[in-house]
């Protein structure tokens, strides 16, 4: 305890009170105090009074906090709230107060991520927060003290927010050429982007942002000019976001190399032409062309193809200017062409004709060049220094030559059918042609030695394509040779024959008579006349001839006709041959008697059947009758004339088909009969002998059976005389209004009948 060695005495009026007022006296300071209290009347009369009162702060000071504070975190990754930034007013009665903060703490603050106990921090002037707690709340205490010691506390909440955006670091501009970069180099490859000029870097408070590149602009323009601007963007957790640029710029670059091929000469083919080549080194955009002219009739040579190289360097060319012709034969040798001729641009322009692709290699050696041309020597390395424009034209040329001749392949044609009146045929030969160099073959020639004259005076067209090809002609019946020639347009010419045959394979329609009637004659006594063994006495032999009604020859000549019991044929016993031109009769065969009549041309026809059914032989065509064996003298039945005889006949149609239900009727002065045809399409009567009868057929039943359109277009092309109907018998039947002649009346009523 201390000892009071003196002490000051203040005096002072706390308040003057006048009468009727309140009594209440405040603000007496914290203290040890003597109250004195004064009274004076209304005449001036005074009273003094003391009294000892000590005041004392017995009362904590007043804690008031901000309900809730928005907290930024700092570019250095934390955010600081000091005490006096979440006070909202704190006070105390007796006197100013101090303040204080402090929070709760769950991590390790090194590196905000790793979990901690928790602890309170220290009571102190401010707090910190960090990254890890951005978009979280924390709660923070307030400590309020009065100056007599006397403490209160609040809290709040703080939300902790990082509005800082993060740094982006872009790489640094770059200026390169064309050249500098892979040919196949994607400006929109992002990868390709980041691995040649780098990526941008990012610095963040908070250490979490991040980084995407975003598409380029791409400025590109022709022969690798332009620019790319690279743009990266960062953002950190909390949204905020930065961008930062790379400006690329591509320059220029021209440098290249073009080899002009020397000429070839291909032997027999076209030889592997050894072609244009182009070596850029830089950024040049190339147009290339070849034109080829061919020339056929070169000495030494099948042919010459002479060609023109086009080079534009888009880059380089100014749009008007004349082409540079490069020289054939910089080394001045005997002949031009025999070299490659090179043409090396470097960057700085110099461009130079060499034989190679390097100008400084000392190849060429210099003065080499030959003396012949008239032209200064050569330096070391190159041929000359030339002044280019861009855009170059150069001339190869190619020879093919051929010693071998073509070879003509053919196959021995089978005999080709002639089946028309003209007597005459369509013939096509077939042959290839092979040839080591040739691909086509256009000088071929054929003419044709008609009935092997020795005379090739009919030329024929030769057509197809290469290798395969035909000639075609119209050619009579009769052996004929062919003769092809083939040049190869390379001087070498091959002739080879082809023998063949045009054939007859067609004999003329027959048309014969319906009916043929005979009279049998008496025989000799002990006459077999029909060689059956036994005795005839009456016989009669009936010539074919009297059947035949049409024309009796064709394209090889008179026909040969014979004639055949239907029955016999169909039973075997007799086979058709060209030597067989009557039929003998007997009393055996009285009555009517089916016959077929055949005739025969002299042709030698491969291609023919034969009766017997062996291949190859005359052709031959065949008609239906009926021969009428009559016994008009009782000869055979012994009684002589009776004055009566038997008129019978056969209805074909004209193909040889049996009509039945047909009227027929023999008439004359005297009578006027009529009988119907059987099935098998035969009629009899039996009349008076020494009479002349005219015998009519009639039928109106069925008159559109067979009818069709076809039979309708065939009246019309007779109409038209495109093709005229070739029998009589087709003639009736086309006249159908029966006015004697066929007109397109006709082929109206035969449209209303189909």
């Amino acid at each position: 305890f201390g000892v009071v060695i003196g002490f000051t005495t203040e005096e002072r009026t706390l308040a003057v009170i006048r009468a009727n007022e309140s009594r209440l006296v405040r603000n007496i300071p914290v203290g040890q105090h003597t109250i004195r209290y004064t009274a004076t009347d209304g005449c001036g009369n005074m009273g003094r009074g003391e009294c000892p009162i000590r005041v004392e702060d017995l009362a904590a000071p007043a804690a008031l906090c901000d309900d809730q504070i928005n907290v930024s975190i700092g570019g250095d990754g934390r955010g600081n709230v000091m005490a006096e930034d979440i006070d909202e007013g704190s006070t105390d009665n007796c006197g100013p107060v101090t303040l204080q903060i402090r929070r709760l703490i769950d991590f390790n603050t090194d590196d905000c991520q790793i979990p901690a106990p928790p602890v309170y921090t220290p009571w102190g002037p401010d707090i910190d927060l960090y990254c890890c707690e951005a978009g979280s709340i924390v709660e923070a205490e307030l400590l309020v003290t009065d100056v007599n010691g006397f403490t209160n506390t609040c809290s709040t909440n703080l939300v902790v927010i990082d509005n800082t955006a993060p740094t982006c670091i872009a790489p640094q501009p770059v200026i390169t050429t064309c050249a500098d970069l892979a040919a196949d180099f994607d400006f929109e490859d992002i990868n390709q982007l980041q691995t040649h000029f780098g990526m941008a870097e990012v610095d963040d408070g908070c250490g979490d942002a991040t980084l995407t590149e975003l598409t380029p602009v791409i400025n590109m323009e022709r022969c690798g000019i332009g620019s790319v601007l690279r743009s990266f963007q960062v953002q950190d957790p909390s949204g905020n976001t930065n961008r930062c640029q790379q400006l690329i710029q591509i320059n220029a670059s021209s440098s290249y190399q073009i080899k002009f091929p020397k000429d070839v000469i291909g032997e027999c083919a076209m030889p592997g032409v050894d072609t244009l080549e182009i070596i850029n080194n830089g950024c040049d955009e190339f147009m290339v062309r070849s034109e080829d002219e061919r020339y056929e009739v070169v000495d030494g040579a099948c042919y010459k193809i002479m060609r023109t190289y086009t080079v534009i360097n888009w880059c380089e060319y100014d749009g008007f200017s004349d082409p540079v012709e490069v020289p054939r034969n910089l080394a001045c040798l005997p002949r031009g062409g025999m070299q490659d001729v090179w043409v090396t641009r470097l960057t700085d322009g110099r461009t130079y004709y060499d034989a190679d692709s390097d100008p400084f290699n000392g190849f060429p050696a210099a003065n080499s060049r030959g003396t012949n041309c008239g032209t200064s020597q050569n330096p070391s390395g190159y041929w000359q220094q030339v002044n280019g424009n861009g855009y170059w034209t150069y001339v190869q040329i190619i020879k093919v030559i051929d010693t071998d001749d073509p070879v003509i392949t053919v196959s021995q044609p089978e005999p080709f059918c002639s089946t028309n009146d003209a007597c005459n045929a369509q013939v096509v030969l077939s042959f290839s042609v092979a040839d080591a160099c040739a691909t086509s073959m256009s000088n071929i020639t054929a003419a044709i030695d008609v009935n092997r004259s020795g005379q090739f005076s009919q030329t024929v067209n030769v057509t197809g394509s290469f290798p395969d090809f035909q000639i075609s002609g119209i050619l009579p019946i009769g052996q004929h040779r062919a003769r092809l020639t083939v040049n190869d347009n390379c001087g070498n010419t091959v002739s080879e024959f082809i023998d063949f045959e045009v054939v007859d394979c067609r004999v003329v329609g027959l048309m014969c008579n319906a009916s043929v009637t005979t009279n049998l004659m008496p025989q000799p006594p002990g006459v077999d006349a029909d060689g059956d063994g036994e005795i005839d006495v009456a016989a009669a032999a009936v010539n074919v001839n009297n059947f035949i009604l049409n024309a009796t020859t064709d394209c090889t000549g008179p026909l040969r006709f014979t004639i055949h019991r239907l029955s016999d044929l169909e039973n075997g016993t007799d086979i058709p041959f060209p030597n067989h031109p009557a039929l003998v009769v007997t009393c055996d065969d009285v009555g009517p008697i089916p016959v077929r009549i055949y005739a025969w041309d002299s042709a030698n026809n491969p291609y023919s059947i034969q009766p017997d059914g062996t291949l190859g032989g005359p052709n031959y065509t065949i008609c239906s009758s009926t021969l009428t064996v009559a016994d008009n003298e009782g000869l055979c039945t012994g009684e002589g004339t009776n004055n009566m005889g038997h008129l019978s006949g056969l209805i074909l149609t004209e193909a040889g088909a049996p009509v039945s239900g047909v009227e027929v009727s023999p008439r004359n002065d005297m009578m006027d009969a009529m009988t119907m045809t059987e099935e098998n399409g035969l009629f009899d009567f039996e009349l008076h002998t020494s009479e002349a009868y005219q015998v009519t057929p009639y039928s109106r039943e069925d008159y559109d059976n067979g009818v069709t359109t076809f039979d309708l277009i065939l009246v019309s092309k007779h109409v038209l005389g495109v093709q005229p109907l070739d029998s009589p018998y087709k003639l009736i039947a086309a006249d159908v209004n029966r006015s004697g002649s066929i007109t397109t009346l006709d082929v109206i009523q035969m449209r209303k009948i189909i």
